[in-house]
């Protein structure tokens, strides 16, 4: 599904040395938005609105 592509990108980004895992941030409109509600609300301890 579209949220374990968002997922796994948010993971991937994470295990990045030179991203802060802490600051990963998720933003969208329209549907973008609700893969953004959901983000925030399956995988809140990875993702910042």
């Amino acid at each position: 599904s579209e949220f374990n592509d968002v997922l796994g990108a948010g993971l991937w980004l994470a295990g990045r040395p030179e991203v802060d895992p802490e600051r990963i941030g998720l933003w969208g409109g329209s549907y973008g938005g609700y893969l953004t509600a959901l983000g925030l609300a399956r995988a809140s301890d990875l993702f910042a609105a």
